[in-house]
């Protein structure tokens, strides 16, 4: 009996030493590093860590001896580093500085290695093994921004190829052939629009955005790293917000996912808890109240946001003015407020427009409360009310200028 006792207990703490233990909470703070390397024919030059967001700010120096570096010391918190390895000009030594971004936490080991020299000395190729998962997926990430610009690059050089093949083209059509010389001009200027759109683009961004989605970065303290290149926005809120929820526990405290919390949470609190449209009361250029209530019963109403000092109100409003009898065959309302500190101000711009009475001049009081309640910073805005409730279904709604208005604003519709 005494065995078979001696047995279990023997067996329950064998058991008990080589189960994994568990991951331990990354809450920012002090970190210790040590960054070990080999590096060929560079004896003496430089090796340094300098901060990911400010150059100026370098830490911890060594140099290589005997083909070997160690690179070891305190940082006041984990994060994206960058190795540097210089070589300064010498006698036989070409310079060059090799930079290498790294993310650097605590319980991790780095190891550097070249992997391709050029001209004798120079690195052109160099990598970290390392045991951080973070590490890792920087690298990775890195390659996938690098990727989506080669991607976007070709885009647009083949976009580029095509506008010069077409402007071959156009020198080759003669009279009688006013059709195909029209479809080659608006091929060139659609082709020259889509290069512009994809130029714009942030090849960081979207790659940001495929990244902190992936169920395997779960763990990855790049996955909050990542949120500061993401626009939050009200139709994207809650995927984020999801993502962040679904993060492993041993980072949910750490500052990189508390401050993308933060960013999140502060746009999912501007749209869920977004006050109605106010019931004010300003008065039109006749001394005439405005009354809410009378359009409770149209589908949606428009509330063009404007000021006579704005130079695009001046190009938009009188668009806007332009639809409103279509507008109002869709039971869409339009009321203008004016921002204007001046009654005269006001009263001179809406001649100038052509406004009609449902054009009114708002206090300051509304006018504060409409501004920062609605996040409004430039003008024209357009704030797309439901009647009945008063409720702000849309805060961006579409400018009245733009060819595709109309559409946006019947699929609106569609969904009331």
């Amino acid at each position: 009996m005494k065995k078979y006792l001696f047995c279990i207990l023997l067996i329950t703490g064998l058991l008990s030493c080589t189960s994994k233990p568990k991951d331990k909470p990354k809450t920012g703070g002090v970190i210790k590093y040590k960054i070990t390397g080999k590096v060929d024919f560079n004896e003496g030059q430089q090796v340094y860590l300098q901060n990911h967001e400010n150059q100026l700010q370098q830490f911890q120096k060594t140099t290589i001896q005997n083909g070997i570096f160690e690179l070891e010391g305190e940082l006041a918190s984990d994060g994206i580093y960058e190795l540097i390895v210089r070589a300064d000009k010498g006698e036989g030594i070409k310079p060059f500085k090799y930079v290498l971004p790294v993310f650097l936490e605590n319980d991790c080991t780095y190891d550097f290695e070249v992997i391709r020299y050029k001209d004798k000395n120079i690195i052109q190729e160099a990598a970290i093994k390392t045991t951080s998962q973070a590490s890792n997926d920087l690298f990775a990430f890195n390659k996938a921004v690098e990727g989506k610009q080669a991607e976007l690059k070709q885009k647009i050089n083949s976009l580029s190829n095509e506008r010069n093949q077409l402007n071959e083209l156009l020198l080759t059509l003669g009279p009688g052939q006013d059709a195909a010389y029209g479809r080659a001009v608006d091929r060139m200027h659609a082709a020259q629009a889509e290069s512009r759109t994809l130029a714009a683009l942030d090849p960081k961004i979207e790659a940001s955005a495929s990244f902190v989605v992936n169920p395997a970065h779960r763990a990855s303290l790049m996955t909050p790293y990542l949120f500061r290149f993401i626009t939050i926005r009200e139709d994207n809120y809650a995927k984020y917000a999801a993502v962040l929820d679904s993060l492993e526990p041993v980072i949910q405290q750490h500052p990189l996912t508390l401050a993308a919390r933060e960013k999140v949470d502060r746009v999912k609190d501007f749209y869920e808890n977004m006050p109605a449209f106010p019931d004010i009361t300003p008065r039109n250029v006749q001394g005439d109240s405005l009354h809410l209530s009378r359009f409770n019963k149209d589908k949606l109403l428009i509330v063009a946001i404007w000021s006579s000092k704005d130079r695009f109100s001046k190009m938009d409003i009188p668009e806007l003015l332009r639809k409103e009898s279509q507008l109002k065959a869709l039971a869409v309302p339009v009321i203008y407020l004016s921002v204007e500190k001046q009654f005269e101000e006001w009263q001179k711009g809406s001649k100038t427009l052509g406004m009609g009475l449902n054009n009114y001049l708002l206090n300051v009081t509304d006018k504060d409360f409409i501004i920062n309640n609605y996040n409004i910073t430039q003008f024209p805005a357009y704030l797309w009310v439901n009647p009945a409730t008063l409720k702000v279904v849309n805060i961006r709604g579409a400018d009245p200028a733009t060819p595709e208005f109309m559409t946006t604003l019947k699929k609106e519709l569609q969904k009331m």
